[in-house]
């Protein structure tokens, strides 16, 4: 039993309607009635008696309702007391990428226009974030990568594609002038991000398309870091494929950097679980990136 299922349950008490309930927390109708299956199966107990037009709590459907008001309240004395904040902080996850170079401006524009809403930014790679706001140990994310087979929202926040880069030196201008296909840069000593990166994704999901062998390839080093793995190219330690919105503070006198011959598109997410009501907020947060993504 969690607390977003009981808040969703308490306010469908008091409407008394699944379809208007939905609409109340901006969720889907078929979430609601999961939310109140599953507690039904967990109590073991039937909290509603439903006919065509209305529904009746039950006895102890009502128990229920008055125990989760006490508790939520209860939830609600104790982080006002311990934070003085009264939950007003968002837990965001970010991957590399737009925890470098996107989220900053967006939340710098945020906190101007609603500075009393606190946020507190985690960073890891795309597959630990979206684990992390499936088990709502966060509020938002903001990844790499999408995995079809969740609850989650995945709003599309930017189009970036892969290039190639390298230290500037003659091997590599030699090499870079000839035109390669990525193949040759294939066979080349690599960077490559850890497992779990939107990025190592992407250069899997390549090597699939070409059918080369991830395990064929010269991976020099592996990096969790996309500062770290441009000073390990800066220093002549391998080759990396990177985003190119990461390269854009590069220092063109260290490094030389080319287009791949390839379709290596891919989008970043906001991503949120859908399923259960946003509070107010989270909400005010979400709704804000997605009417800024095209400014």
């Amino acid at each position: 039993m969690e607390f977003k299922q009981l808040e969703v349950y308490i306010k469908l008490v008091e409407i008394k309607s699944f379809s208007q309930t939905a609409k109340a927390l901006d969720i889907s109708q078929p979430s609601v009635s999961t939310i109140v299956k599953n507690l039904e199966e967990e109590l073991e107990t039937k909290l509603f008696i439903r006919s065509t037009k209305e529904i009746e709590v039950t006895k102890k459907g009502q128990i229920l309702y008055e125990s989760a008001k006490n508790l939520l309240d209860q939830r609600d004395n104790i982080i006002e007391e311990l934070t003085g904040q009264n939950n007003k902080q968002i837990l965001i996850g970010a991957s590399s990428v737009p925890s470098e170079y996107m989220l900053t401006d967006y939340l710098k524009y945020f906190k101007e226009k609603y500075p009393h809403i606190n946020t507190a930014v985690f960073e890891s790679n795309s597959k630990t974030v979206i684990e992390k706001v499936k088990n709502h140990d966060l509020d938002v994310g903001f990844v790499g990568m999408k995995e079809d087979k969740n609850d989650l929202a995945y709003v599309p926040i930017y189009r970036d594609k892969l290039v190639y880069i390298a230290k500037n030196d003659d091997y590599h201008k030699n090499l870079l002038d000839k035109n390669p296909p990525i193949e040759t840069l294939l066979q080349e000593a690599l960077i490559l991000r850890e497992e779990g990166s939107g990025t190592n994704e992407l250069f899997k999901n390549l090597l699939n398309d070409l059918n080369i062998d991830y395990n064929s390839l010269n991976i020099s080093l592996r990096a969790n870091k996309l500062d770290l793995i441009k000073n390990m190219v800066k220093d002549g330690l391998g080759s990396a494929f990177v985003s190119k919105i990461s390269i854009s503070d590069l220092d063109q006198e260290d490094f030389l950097v080319y287009d791949i011959d390839m379709d290596t598109t891919r989008d970043f997410y906001m991503i949120y679980d859908q399923t259960y009501p946003l509070n107010s907020q989270i909400k005010c947060f979400v709704d804000f990136i997605k009417d800024n993504l095209n400014k």
